[in-house]
């Protein structure tokens, strides 16, 4: 049920709004550089590299921005972050319009991706210091709904300014929309939650940030789960220009259409979940949701006609957003205080580097067997992931009762 009563609160109302922009910046640049490395190479691989260049980061630096966060303020690290993607949208701009080949790009994919996998944690888990603990939970909901907006609005915008100036005009309107983030957060001091210790040795800030997510009861299972379904189904998303190019023989404005068919889909995955105040019934849905989205995706690849597949691509973004909402609401409200930043930073690790390593695999098999076999059978073994999970999380549950 849809509660907007938490947008009372004006500083959260703006970041979240900012968070939103910053978001549809970075979908349409996304969106940009993966057409124009299906453009040059007509490879699964190469979107596969592409995708382990910008979101493989985070298994180094998603944990790392958690630390960061969790020693001082997370405001810092979001703006050094904000910083470096603006000027590295800009600078992926210049290098496409200098002709730079495919592997000239990677660099570019690369700085860009290490610095949003830096800043992601502090990015979620400053909403802590935003709103008071009773409203945390519609306030996650509802921050993802606008961001999943901005996950449906940004490809749509990129595909008109693709189709009627130039993808290469792209570039400086993602940079434009990730300023006032960075505006706010200049101007806006977060209050912590609760002071942090100091520890001397990072490494081991992140051992313990593992140690403890692996041994909560609730935690551990729910972002195992997430990683099948971001590792098996969520691939899927990062090869979409493939999708498009070789299923259906279409261009870069179907491109947008079945990217912004994802969003949609994600847009009412939030709408759903933004009254759920209930960590326990967040964690029950990211099973089936899990299960939608391997289907989804199984759909797509033996879909015979393209608005099958934007029906198809709908299902798949509402389950993986459900997965991935959900998982962070039980992060965001089951986590100790003192752990919330690592243990976001491992949610955003998995967000963002498993899809990187399964599509890489999925569009490296694809340029031998075309992409059908590959992305349905990814799918399955992440149907069946969600099964075991599930049960998992039964035999948990029975055993605290």
């Amino acid at each position: 049920m849809l509660s907007l009563a938490v947008l009372k609160n004006r500083r959260f109302a703006i970041y979240t709004a900012c968070n939103g922009a910053e978001f549809a910046a970075s979908w349409m640049y996304r969106l940009a550089v993966g057409w124009i490395i299906w453009e040059l190479t007509e490879s699964g691989l190469w979107l596969g590299l592409l995708a382990l260049c910008d979101l493989g980061p985070a298994l180094l630096f998603g944990p790392l921005g958690g630390v960061l966060g969790d020693r001082g303020h997370p405001e810092r690290v979001i703006a050094v972050a904000e910083s470096v993607v603006i000027a590295n949208a800009l600078a992926m701009g210049t290098a496409v319009w200098a002709g730079v080949p495919a592997w000239g790009l990677l660099p570019f994919a690369l700085i860009g991706g290490s610095a949003v996998a830096t800043g992601d944690a502090a990015r979620a888990s400053i909403v802590n210091g935003l709103v008071p603990p009773e409203s945390l939970g519609s306030a996650v909901a509802l921050n993802a709904v606008v961001i999943n907006i901005a996950r449906f609005a940004g490809p749509a915008l990129a595909g008109v300014i693709a189709t009627t100036i130039d993808i290469l005009a792209v570039f400086p309107m993602a940079a434009l929309l990730g300023l006032p983030l960075l505006i706010f957060i200049l101007r806006t001091k977060i209050e912590r939650v609760e002071k942090p210790d100091k520890r001397p040795h990072i490494l081991r800030d992140l051992a313990d940030g593992v140690t403890y997510s692996r041994n909560h009861p609730l935690i551990g299972i729910i972002l195992l789960n997430f990683c099948a379904a971001s590792l098996f189904a969520r691939g899927a998303y990062e090869l979409v220009p493939g999708l498009v190019g070789e299923l259906f023989g279409r261009g870069v404005g179907s491109l947008s259409a079945m990217t912004a068919s994802i969003g949609l889909g994600a847009v009412v995955a939030g709408l759903l979940l933004t009254g759920n105040r209930s960590s326990q019934t967040a964690a029950r849905s990211t099973f089936a949701a899990a299960l939608l989205a391997g289907s989804a995706a199984i759909a797509i690849a033996f879909m015979p006609v393209f608005w099958g597949a934007l029906l198809a691509s709908m299902a798949l973004g509402f389950g993986i957003a459900t997965v991935s909402i959900a998982s962070l609401i039980v992060v965001q409200v089951e986590a100790r205080a003192d752990m919330r930043n690592r243990v976001i930073s491992l949610w955003g690790m998995i967000i963002r580097a498993a899809p990187a390593l399964g599509s890489l695999v999925i569009g490296a098999l694809a340029d031998r067997l075309g992409f059908t076999i590959p992305l349905a059978g990814a799918a399955a073994i992440g149907i069946v992931a969600a099964l075991a999970c599930w049960l998992s999380f039964r035999q948990q549950s029975a055993k605290a009762a």
